[in-house]
């Protein structure tokens, strides 16, 4: 029988005590960024490194080969590094001419920053691989680190698409730019292209170009469409100068509030360390809308740490499925991170994969970033059910417990030195 005061319901304990993780790069080969006791480095070889408490973790993503760093710094000074495709150099001949308009929204020590993903493949713990080759590209706008703003396309569509693509949204992030204090607006346009990428972060990338391609992949093979359009939703976020941290709290996938679910990107996340794969130092719930796609939101990825390739299975991992339509109530903003208060009419709990019992009325009270952090999902999405892992440090009550029948849980396999 469930006991929720024996801390019950709770996920994988990393070893690491890792905030955040943010992943940029300034111009620079080797990147770091610190956020709280945590430093993370992208190298310029095939991995990346956690640092936390004087504990270096290492990891290598199967067979992603780190990014190639080409800077193009266009505002004080304007150089080409690294360019050796000619489609690219004829493309930065056409950034070269749109300078001038570029400049009205551009300020001071703003450059671009573009990022060459070569080849990776990611396996899912269903034995599902994909693969991703060029063209992945992303590019990022900054004018300093609280002023960053990225967009960010990759997947199957040709280079010229992609320069009418960068064209056109280059233009409304300036128009952007110049009317908001923000340090992140994401802006994608799933009409266009079948995946989108946003952000700057390894982790950004592999939800982006590995979760929606393969979103994309079973939802095309389901007849499915995926995307909802241009997908930032201003008039749902709430008010900019409640935000400390400078971002605005809205749905990157721009679906109507009263939709919300509180989806964290579980697998990937986890496999980070980050509380957000945006990059953002602290986030919100995701909004997310999986009645349509019979198929796990968030993937499970296979790492490999080092050469010792020793596996690691979750365990004591307890899911909570609960019904989609559940909007989450302000409660209050300490320090500027927003508190939301949850009631599930119904929770299914599973704990290694093994059914526990339903909840009715579940409560919970839900700090986004520290959820984030904290959550891991495991399960498929099924029906309207979407599945949640929420750890002991998170208040939970309950007023009912009823066995019910049972949801089976997929393990999540990481590999780790």
């Amino acid at each position: 029988m469930l006991n929720l005061e024996n801390d019950i319901i709770y996920a994988y304990e990393r070893d690491e005590d890792i905030s955040a993780l943010s992943l940029t790069s300034h111009g620079t080969r080797d990147s770091y960024r610190r956020h709280s006791a945590s430093t993370t480095m992208l190298h310029k070889d095939h991995y990346w490194i956690i640092e936390a408490d004087s504990i270096r973790t290492k990891f290598v993503i199967e067979e992603f080969f780190t990014p190639s760093f080409d800077v193009i710094q266009f505002a004080n000074s304007y150089s080409k590094k690294g360019i050796e495709s000619t489609l690219f150099l004829d493309f930065f001949e056409e950034v070269d001419e749109k300078m001038e308009e570029w400049g009205r929204c551009l300020r001071p020590w703003t450059g671009l920053l573009l990022y060459k993903y070569r080849k990776f493949r990611v396996e899912n713990c269903y034995g599902d691989s994909v693969s991703v080759e060029y063209p992945l590209v992303s590019v990022e706008i900054y004018g300093g680190i609280n002023n960053t703003t990225h967009i960010s396309y990759g997947g199957p569509l040709n280079f010229s698409e992609f320069k009418e693509m960068f064209f056109s949204l280059l233009t409304e992030e300036c128009g952007l730019l110049s009317n908001l204090d923000v340090g992140t607006v994401s802006i994608a346009d799933f009409n266009v292209t079948s995946i989108a990428l946003n952000g700057y972060s390894l982790g950004t990338l592999l939800h982006e170009a590995v979760g929606h391609l393969l979103e994309y992949d079973h939802a095309q093979s389901l007849g499915l469409k995926v995307g909802t359009g241009l997908t930032q939703n201003i008039d749902v976020c709430e008010s900019p100068k409640d935000i400390s941290f400078g971002f605005y709290p809205c749905s990157d996938e721009g679906f109507e509030s009263d939709e919300t679910v509180l989806l964290a990107d579980g697998i990937i996340q986890d496999l980070l360390g980050s509380f957000s794969v945006t990059g953002a130092p602290h986030s919100h719930g995701r909004a997310q809308q999986c009645t349509d796609l019979p198929l796990p939101r968030n993937t499970c990825l296979k790492m490999k740490g080092g050469t010792g390739r020793k596996e690691a299975l979750f365990q004591d991992t307890c899911v909570v499925y609960i019904h989609k339509k559940v909007k989450p109530i302000l409660e209050k903003v300490e320090n500027g991170i927003p508190f939301y208060d949850l009631t599930v009419p119904e929770a299914y709990i599973v704990r290694n994969e093994e059914f526990i019992g339903k909840l009715n009325n579940l409560h919970m009270t839900l700090d986004f970033g520290h959820f984030l952090d904290k959550a891991l999902i495991t399960s498929k999405v099924r029906g309207n059910q979407v599945g949640y892992c929420v750890k002991s440090q998170q208040r939970v009550e309950s007023t009912q417990f009823a066995p019910d029948i049972a949801i089976p849980v997929e393990n999540v396999r990481i590999y780790r030195g």
